[in-house]
């Protein structure tokens, strides 16, 4: 009989220990879409959705955003990343696809910190070359670099430069 309270009681702990985190996880979800209202709580922002929204430059109000992993700012006008974006030290994606990226050694010099980052998004903007300095984005496991301007000697530098990371 005790060894069945016991087990019974394990297993409800068990239980709600894995509840409770998933409706952490459940609630880190949320994406907000608008700039606006996620200002109003910075704190709770995990994933930011600016895709197609005429941004012509990285909106600063994002740096205050301390807890955000999944940033998407593709298909806008940003021409550049400010080096403060070193601050979001959870962002594990970073979608920057079809924005004109106009200085990627700058862009890299900005990003080189994310020490988190797993996903790079660079899908068509206009980049040549990647930096030797991608290879200080340890966690990095997959690189968009799909319409891009990059020759094949450069694409298997990069493949060379970083075997474990899916480069698409």
């Amino acid at each position: 009989m005790k060894k069945q309270i016991f087990l019974y009681s394990l297993s409800t702990i068990i239980f709600l220990s894995f509840g409770f985190k998933t409706i952490n996880q459940a609630l880190k979800i949320k994406t907000y879409y608008s700039l606006e209202s996620a200002i109003k709580s910075p704190k709770e922002v995990y994933k930011l959705d600016q895709m197609f929204k005429g941004l012509k430059e990285f909106p600063v109000q994002i740096l205050e955003f301390t807890n955000i992993e999944d940033l998407v700012l593709r298909g806008n006008n940003i021409k550049s990343i400010p080096r403060e974006i070193k601050a979001l030290k959870n962002l594990k994606n970073l979608s920057l696809g079809q924005n004109p990226i106009q200085n990627v050694d700058t862009l890299f010099s900005s990003i080189k910190e994310l020490n988190n980052l797993e996903e790079l998004d660079l899908e068509m903007t206009g980049i040549k070359s990647i930096p030797n300095s991608i290879l200080e984005l340890k966690k990095l496991k997959i690189l968009f670099l799909w319409n891009n301007p990059i020759d094949s000697i450069e694409i298997k530098r990069i493949k060379a430069l970083l075997p474990e990371v899916e480069i698409k």
